[in-house]
C-alpha cells in the first residue's frame, strides 16, 4: 500500500528565501528514490520523517502543535520557534483556515532571541491580535531565558509553551544520529526544567507530561502571562 511521508527541504546558499515542499510518496517509489531526486538538485539539506509513524503516536510535538492550531482562539498570534516547531506547523497548517497570525524568525536567525522576538511581535500586534502563543523547544528557551523578563511589556497575554524533550530533537531525525559517540554534542541533553525560571519572572507555571493534561492547561482561561512546560 502507499505510505505517506512529509519531505521538507530547505536551502541556504544563494537563495532569496527558504524552499519548503511536501511530497506524498506513491506505490513503487521508495524513500530512497525521493532522496536521490533531491540529491541531484541544489538542496543543501533534507529533513525527512515518516509521518505514518510520527503522527499516530498521540503525545508528540507534532500533535501538540496540531492541537494548538486547532484550538487557538481567533485573532491569536502564534510565534513558532525554528527546529521542529515550525516544521510541525508547516506540515499541518494547510488543513484548515483560521483567523490566526503566524510569525517566526527566519532560519538563519536559528536558536537565538526567539522569546524576545515573540514579545516584540506581541507589542507590534497590540490592538490587532488578542493574545500570543509562543511555541519553542527547550534548547531554544534556554538560549533566551532572560527575555522572559520582557513579557510584562508585551501588551497582551502571552503563553510560552516549551516542548521539553531534553535536547535538540531535530538532530534525532538527521544523519548525525547514526554516530552515537558524537551525537550528544549535537543534541546537548540536559535534565533541566523551567519552574524556577517561571517563578523568577513572575509567570504562572504548569508542567504537563501527557496529552490530556496539556489540553486542560492550554484551554484554561487566563489573562496572565504564563509558561506551560510540556515534557515529552
Amino acid at each position: 500500500h502507499s505510505r505517506r511521508h512529509i519531505l521538507t527541504a530547505f536551502t541556504f546558499r544563494g537563495q532569496k528565501a527558504e524552499t519548503f515542499c511536501r511530497i506524498i510518496s506513491i506505490d513503487n517509489i521508495s524513500i530512497i528514490d525521493n532522496i536521490k531526486i533531491y540529491n541531484n538538485s541544489d538542496i543543501d539539506m533534507i529533513f525527512l520523517q515518516n509521518s505514518s509513524i510520527y503522527i499516530n503516536s498521540e503525545y508528540t510535538d507534532y500533535n501538540i502543535c496540531k492541537y494548538i492550531y486547532n484550538n487557538a482562539p481567533d485573532n491569536t498570534c502564534i510565534f513558532s520557534g525554528n527546529s521542529m516547531s515550525v516544521r510541525n506547523f508547516d506540515a499541518y497548517s494547510d488543513k484548515d483556515s483560521k483567523a490566526l497570525y503566524f510569525a517566526a524568525n527566519r532560519g538563519v536567525s536559528g536558536i537565538d532571541g526567539n522569546i524576545a522576538s515573540a514579545t516584540g511581535m506581541a507589542a507590534g500586534l497590540k490592538g490587532i491580535a488578542n493574545n500570543l502563543i509562543c511555541v519553542i523547544g527547550d534548547i531554544t528557551a534556554l538560549h533566551d531565558l532572560n527575555s522572559l523578563s520582557t513579557l510584562q511589556y508585551a501588551g497582551m497575554p502571552v503563553t510560552i509553551i516549551i516542548l521539553n524533550n531534553h535536547g535538540g530533537s531535530i538532530f534525532s531525525k538527521l544523519p548525525i544520529s547514526k554516530y552515537k559517540e558524537e551525537f550528544d554534542y549535537w543534541k546537548t541533553p540536559h535534565k533541566l526544567n523551567f519552574k524556577g525560571a517561571a517563578e523568577m519572572f513572575d509567570l504562572a507555571y504548569q508542567k504537563v507530561s501527557d496529552f490530556s493534561s496539556f489540553k486542560e492547561s492550554f484551554l484554561e482561561d487566563s489573562d496572565d502571562n504564563r509558561l506551560i512546560e510540556v515534557e515529552i
